[in-house]
């Protein structure tokens, strides 16, 4: 998993094909290959750079879901390509409907040194589980910021990856959820659902 909290960085889909430092020099910019596809909870964006996925959104259209894209990294060029991220794609497809991942989900993550992390706590929280923001809070060390924990979830570009869904408030109420309460309900749902299994009780 790559972090990044110093700015914008140019990388090329085809290193290969690019003098990435001296392009980096005169105009400092991510590239990102992104594409569309459905999911379990309805149309799906992943966007990725060579580091590895850098947006996972969800959406009513594909349109929606660019302009989304586009909201998120104003000064990243987009380019759609469905050969680029197809594998990254087919893997979120997949954890989406219940399949466990095969290794780490490659990310590179852009965000301030607290959102990651907040980030990299969310990560901890093993499917089928939840937590508080002010377990989280707690967790990271920092009991009186339950507000800025939740505002760290709100920037969370990569939907499920990073598992912001699984954080509800204190009185079990599940809480906001960027792409909508729904989604957040299916997706706990779901979760819980592949870890009990059809009995009810949790799957060896």
């Amino acid at each position: 998993m790559v972090l990044r909290t110093d700015g914008w960085h140019y990388w090329s889909m085809n290193p290969d094909d690019t003098d990435i430092e001296t392009q980096a020099a005169a105009k400092p910019r991510m590239l990102i290959a992104w594409d569309t596809a459905d999911s379990d909870v309805g149309r799906m964006l992943v966007g990725a750079t060579t580091l590895g996925i850098c947006a996972i959104l969800f959406a009513d259209t594909d349109l929606a879901a660019e302009q989304a894209l586009r909201a998120e990294f104003p000064e990243a060029e987009l380019m759609q390509d469905a050969d680029q991220v197809a594998e990254h794609v087919a893997r979120i497809v997949g954890l989406l409907a219940g399949h466990a991942p095969e290794g780490e989900i490659p990310l590179d993550l852009v965000g301030t040194p607290f959102q990651q992390e907040v980030w990299a706590e969310l990560r901890r929280i093993p499917p089928g589980e939840t937590a508080t923001y002010a377990q989280v809070a707690n967790r990271i060390g920092r009991p009186r910021a339950m507000r800025a924990v939740a505002s760290a979830c709100a920037r969370n570009h990569v939907a499920v990856a990073v598992p912001c869904h699984r954080v509800i408030r204190t009185d079990g109420a599940l809480g906001g959820y960027r792409w909508g309460t729904q989604r957040k309900r299916e997706l706990l749902e779901s979760e819980r659902s592949a870890v009990l299994g059809p009995s009810g009780s949790a799957t060896p």
